[in-house]
């Protein structure tokens, strides 16, 4: 009888170490969602991650096992942001007279991109570390 116990408490043993093992490899893998440096208005900034989700959600759509980012979506021969709501990000770091105001726009596209994947109630993603940061769709 003192074995049987043995092996079933080392079973569930072996079983809660497994799922503890798999919780904190989630977590440390979770990564960080930060704030955006530009100081835009609310309306600006809802209007921009709307603009953000429609732009994930047709990508994913149209390609749906390729990964994207935020040179992909906003990049390229899609960088005129003029009449878009990503338009207010550059224009609050040209105002400021930064130099680098495209590439500080386009980190907080990013940033906001990250923010916006988090939020998605629908779909779940992953991020893969590459030369920039990518994302799927699972």
């Amino acid at each position: 009888m003192k074995k049987k116990i043995y092996l079933f408490t080392n079973m569930i043993g072996m079983l809660l170490a497994n799922a503890q093992e798999d919780v904190s490899y989630m977590l440390r893998n979770k990564s960080r969602i930060y704030a955006i440096s530009a100081k835009i208005s609310k309306s600006e900034l809802e209007l921009a991650k709307a603009y953000i989700k429609g732009a994930v959600h047709c990508f994913t759509k149209n390609k749906p096992n390729e990964n994207f980012s935020v040179q992909i979506l906003f990049g390229g021969v899609n960088k005129d942001w003029n009449g878009s709501p990503l338009q207010a990000f550059y224009d609050y770091y040209a105002a400021k007279e930064c130099t680098d105001a495209e590439d500080r726009a386009a980190q907080d596209v990013g940033k906001l991109l990250k923010s916006v994947l988090d939020e998605d109630i629908r779909h779940c993603y992953i991020e893969e570390q590459r030369f920039t940061k990518e994302y799927a769709k699972l």
